[in-house]
């Protein structure tokens, strides 16, 4: 019976969701088959973690790591996460892991698991890191390679080379965050001449929505710069006109890793001079309470450059394709994303009844065989293996725009991995006892 390591969390502002799909991977395998192995990635070290079953089964990763009592006691109420806290020493977060399970060195890990089922989302998740990292140790994985995986997740690389592969491409531009913010009216002019508006402006290196903003036109560029750039500016005398209560919402907003800027926040002064780094909620309220000048707060992980793109109008899908016993790309029945906004954000994919899917896409059988063929002729060109999911937009005209090809899918049950799988009769488990002989079948092709 091999045992299938099935690796969740890690340090990506997506960790919930893998955490979530993590869960859902566990619960599904055929135990006929497979033995489960729980493997929780920390995000401060980046250590994997024999999980202890019950944690698994807790609603998020907040509610038991750090564990209760361990995290010092906040000025508000507030819940952080491992790489969040002021930790006396080293010390006590070995105690920290060791009360969620088991924390094992990289070389450990393959006495415990025969093959590492992937449900990390994000960096050192689907980037090619964990990928190599794992190639090293010699553990089989599922999904792309090292090279796919590492040009699925960089939206700049995909629009530099999709074009040159004979794919549709909007008109698009790449942004350098600095000079962009310096003259706001000199990179509004530049997108109206390169791209156009509405515009759809991205973080190049992130997922789920997160980063993302449509800009329908000048007056609202600057706003969407800084959202998008994971940076909040902030004035002693606007922040001193706001309410205690008031105050700590835009703490817990700002501090949120999905919307807000994460922590640990880098503070710069508005010169662009690094000043200071806060990693704890009630650090950065009392830091801006005594603060008297104005501040530029930024993400750890703030991007350099962003993308700008031209927004299509048309009906957005998401198609998944897998491999078929010889090995042939085949894509599952696309399915049509109808939602009430511009974007279809991290809200309305993981919160039911925030948009509505329908599989297959109502178009005629012609037209959705097109759309599959072209999924399928993606996923062979970009080098992907196993399985791919590849959002994008059929416009007005019937032009194929790929905006988003991903090399690990959102393991949820409601996710469109197991939604189109259904149409096709296939089950949850069929469906990932597919998934890992076809991993398996790819690692001894690439060697």
């Amino acid at each position: 019976m091999l045992r299938i390591g099935v690796l969740m969390g890690g340090p990506s502002r997506e960790r919930e969701i893998s955490f979530a799909g993590g869960r859902t991977v566990m619960d599904n395998l055929d135990r006929a088959l497979f033995e489960p192995v729980p493997i929780f990635i920390d995000s401060r070290r980046g250590v994997p973690v024999l999980l202890h079953w019950p944690n698994l089964y807790k609603g998020t990763i907040r509610d038991f790591f750090p564990p209760a009592g361990i995290t010092p006691k906040l000025g508000f109420e507030a819940s952080v996460y491992a790489e969040q806290v002021d930790w006396a020493d080293e010390a006590a977060y070995d105690r920290a892991l060791a009360a969620i399970g088991t924390p094992l060195s990289w070389s450990e890990l393959a006495q415990h698991i025969d093959v590492a089922f992937l449900t990390l989302h994000g960096a050192l998740g689907e980037d090619g890191a964990l990928q190599g990292l794992l190639e090293w140790l010699g553990i089989p994985y599922t999904g792309s390679g090292i090279a796919a995986s590492a040009w699925g997740i960089d939206k700049l690389a995909q629009r530099r080379s999709l074009a040159s592969l004979g794919f549709a491409s909007p008109r698009w531009m790449a942004l350098n965050v600095e000079e962009s913010l310096t003259d706001v009216s000199a990179t509004a002019q530049a997108i109206a001449s390169k791209v156009g508006y509405p515009c759809v402006l991205k973080h190049p290196l992130q997922g789920s929505s997160i980063g993302v903003r449509v800009v329908r036109g000048e007056s609202e560029l600057e706003v969407a710069l800084m959202a998008v750039a994971f940076r909040q500016r902030v004035g002693p005398k606007e922040w001193r006109l706001l309410s205690r209560e008031d105050r700590e919402a835009f703490a817990r907003q700002l501090t949120d890793v999905r919307v807000g800027l994460s922590l640990p926040i880098e503070v710069y002064s508005t010169a662009g001079d690094f000043i200071t780094s806060l990693r704890q909620p009630d650090t950065l309220l009392e830091w801006l309470d005594a603060n008297d000048t104005p501040l530029e707060l930024r993400a750890a992980d703030a991007p350099t450059e962003l993308l700008v793109e031209q927004f299509i109008v048309g009906d957005e899908f998401s198609a998944i394709v897998v491999e078929d016993e010889s090995g042939r790309a085949v894509s599952l029945p696309p399915t049509q994303i109808l939602k009430a906004g511009d974007v279809f954000d991290y809200r309305m994919k993981y919160l039911p009844g925030q948009a509505r899917k329908l599989t297959p896409m109502p178009l005629p059988d012609s037209e959705l065989r097109a759309l599959c063929a072209e999924a399928e002729r993606l996923y062979a060109a970009a080098g992907f293996s196993v399985y791919a999911r590849l959002d994008g937009i059929r416009a007005n005209d019937g032009t194929v725009y790929f905006n988003d090809p991903n090399t690990t899918s959102g393991m949820l049950p409601s996710s469109f991995f197991f939604h189109q799988a259904a149409e096709v009769g296939l089950s949850p488990s069929t469906l990932l006892t597919a998934i890992i002989l076809s991993s398996i079948e790819a690692r001894q092709r690439d060697g």
